[in-house]
């Protein structure tokens, strides 16, 4: 199925559709996704003279697999940090997460239902479009299951030129008659997050669509960045897995940041300031970003 298109019609083309500021700063918008509505924020960049000069990156992020969807701290904070550093930052709601659609029977079973690359896809198409978003600077940036997404849409999409995978969530175990007691924890874990009924067939769809494995040779053509959190308490499996995405996807390209001591969510806390270790986080991503401003 093709990606949806965004609507972009309440930006117009106008240079002065988008504020230079705004009380909360972002602006709601909604990404319509087929027949599935998706509500998302997009982050201003703080301005600054450059920005007359030149259009801004533009960044789709991508929420991990928390009933909060966009407004998990982590995601916020991020969103925050990118556009203080000159970039406009689109974040939204995935199919059944946080405020985002639901089907109205409560139940996903055919795997065609949830691609949760549409979003992403519709998020690139809403920030392309835009004349204050340089077109030759957009990125997918995720983290967990959304650095998995990130990473397969950017893959796949000609228009983004870069991904970044926040602790990326490995979705290549198989599942299957032999591995009932994984195929229940995914699902049951998915149906307590989104809400919904997940049946095994949507999971194992969903798995396969992000494994980023499955798109190595076009995120060879992209810039990569990948990081993770490494303490002794760390899945060997996960370490050995990420390591290897990183090792096949190659040099220059690719960058691997490693962070020590750290917890999955990088010390993201609800409704207070970043800690030192998301700082550790947001430092090298941003530096990353905007290498190339």
């Amino acid at each position: 199925m093709e990606p949806a298109r965004c609507d972009t019609r309440p930006f117009g083309q106008a240079k002065d559709v988008l504020p230079r500021e705004s009380a909360t700063g972002y602006c709601d918008v909604q990404l319509p996704l087929d027949r599935c509505p998706t509500p998302g924020r997009l982050y201003l960049p703080r301005w600054n003279e450059a920005l007359a000069e030149r259009p801004a990156p533009g960044v789709v992020l991508c929420h991990g697999n928390d009933s909060r969807g966009q407004e998990h701290p982590l995601i916020v904070q991020l969103a925050e940090a990118l556009a203080t550093a000159g970039c406009y930052v689109l974040t939204f709601d995935n199919i059944g997460y946080g405020r985002g659609w639901r089907p109205p029977s409560g139940m996903l079973i055919h795997p065609e239902d949830a691609d949760l690359r549409w979003a992403a896809f519709a998020g690139v198409t809403l920030l392309s479009s835009l004349p204050e978003v340089d077109a030759a600077r957009l990125y997918t940036m995720g983290h967990s299951m959304g650095g998995a997404v990130a990473l397969a849409a950017g893959a796949v999409d000609s228009r983004v030129v870069g991904a970044v995978g926040i602790s990326p969530s490995q979705v290549t175990r198989v599942i299957s008659k032999a591995s009932d007691r994984e195929k229940y924890r995914m699902s049951s874990l998915i149906e307590r997050t989104m809400h919904l009924y997940v049946s095994a067939n949507v999971v194992v769809a969903l798995r396969h669509l992000t494994d980023p494995l499955l798109y190595v040779d076009q995120l060879r053509d992209k810039r990569v960045l990948i990081t993770y959190v490494e303490d002794e308490n760390m899945d060997s499996n996960y370490r050995e897995w990420i390591e290897s995405l990183a090792l096949t996807l190659g040099q220059p390209n690719c960058s691997i940041v490693r962070y020590p001591g750290s917890d999955h969510h990088y010390g993201a806390a609800a409704g207070g300031p970043s800690s030192q270790l998301t700082e550790k986080l947001l430092r090298p991503v941003v530096a990353w970003l905007t290498a190339d401003a």
